[in-house]
């Protein structure tokens, strides 16, 4: 079943009490999964497939780090490429199985959004890597997940997951991501919400309960931003 219709599932039934898990292949989907006013009482996992290694317009996805600058910002140089500036903002580098978001880039390095908890190196292998498992639409929002509320009313209720995907949407002013929340937490780890049109919203965050971004980005191309909030 896509996972439109797995969503719309779960709207109906409109209370989950039993833990669900949704494993979703790697691939492009076309359409508008929508979870809406889900009441929950057990966590639900929604999983995409091991990030994939990324394909840089130019330049290659891996290699061996040439400098490093430690700081405010954490900076990884590779003398060797040609990267196309600024076309892996939001990619993910991954060194030693640790994974950081890729702030910006020139030619030859990598701004990182966070630094890593232990230093690279020189001499470090890395792998640049995207999301395998990609929803793309040109209505708005591409993914909506608005839950009401957990039946036990704890502000620190069951956690909806959603991991490994990039979220694209085309749409004039449109969302890529819109969430909203009561007594649950959601948490986006290892994706990408992305807006391509030049306006609209990366990520839209409606407020309440919690919200939390693990290794996760929020891109707006052109005029676009990237999250926006009204609460929580």
């Amino acid at each position: 079943a896509s996972l439109v219709r797995v969503f719309n599932d779960l709207s109906a039934l409109h209370f989950i009490n039993h833990a669900v898990t949704i494993s979703v292949a790697a691939g492009t989907y076309t359409g508008n999964p929508v979870l809406n006013n889900v009441e929950a009482n057990a966590a639900i996992t929604i999983t995409g497939p091991a990030l994939a290694t990324a394909s840089p317009t130019t330049g290659t996805a891996t290699g061996t780090l040439t400098a490093v600058t430690l700081g405010a910002v954490t900076v990884l140089e590779d003398s060797t490429q040609a990267w196309t500036v600024n076309d892996l903002i939001g990619t993910q580098v991954t060194i030693g199985g640790v994974t950081r978001i890729v702030a910006v880039n020139t030619a030859t390095t990598l701004t990182l959004a966070s630094p890593f908890a232990v230093d690279p190196v020189i001499g470090n292998a890395y792998t640049l890597q995207t999301p395998a498992a990609i929803l793309t639409s040109a209505t708005s929002p591409t993914l909506a997940l608005r839950l009401s509320g957990s039946v036990g009313g704890s502000s620190s209720g069951p956690v909806v997951s959603f991991t490994g995907f990039e979220v694209l949407n085309s749409a004039a002013s449109g969302q890529a991501c819109r969430v909203a929340t009561s007594n649950n937490n959601i948490t986006l780890t290892n994706s990408r919400c992305r807006q391509t049109s030049g306006t609209g919203i990366a990520i839209n965050y409606l407020g309440g309960g919690q919200f939390t971004m693990a290794t996760t980005s929020a891109i707006a191309d052109g005029t676009g931003t990237g999250i926006t909030s009204s609460g929580g």
